[in-house]
């Protein structure tokens, strides 16, 4: 079976939509994006963490080309996903993370150098924003808040 000339086109079409370093356009949104916000609170979320100690660690390629803009664009948090645990780290950025991976798979954990508290324990957290400060509470499974971290608005 032969594909019309038509469908060929489309498809040339699509392959041309997608032609450029998409990585590299996502990178400069989010710097733009961090640079020019006036919002009273800069939170980032994304899937993979930062910092871990999680059984996929930290992300190499986050560290190299993201944290710098963290930094430089002032943010508050960022909020993630990824291992399968509950955690809260930050480093000398004054940047709090937040891992929240922990749906229903348990994963492993083990303390790392930005660590400030984790548990391998099926959970989720909860973001409360104020004028202030934020709230975070880690709650697990049987619906208990287990740690709690609040960030001071600078």
């Amino acid at each position: 079976m032969n594909a019309s000339p038509e469908l060929y086109a489309e498809v040339d079409r699509q392959i041309a939509a997608y032609a450029g370093d998409p990585r590299a356009d996502h990178l400069t949104w989010l710097n733009q994006t961090l640079t020019k916000s006036t919002a009273q609170w800069r939170i980032a979320v994304g899937h993979y963490p930062m910092y871990s100690g999680g059984e996929h660690g930290d992300t190499p390629e986050l560290k190299s080309d993201v944290m710098p803009m963290f930094k430089s664009g002032k943010l508050d948090a960022y909020i993630c996903g990824h291992d399968h645990n509950l955690q809260h780290l930050s480093d000398a950025s004054g940047v709090e993370y937040y891992v929240s991976g922990a749906g229903t798979f348990r994963g492993t954990y083990v303390k790392t150098p930005q660590a400030k508290w984790g548990i391998v324990d099926p959970g989720f957290t909860v973001h409360q924003l104020y004028s202030d400060r934020m709230v975070t509470r880690f709650i697990n499974s049987r619906g208990q808040e287990i740690y709690t971290h609040t960030i001071n608005k600078k």
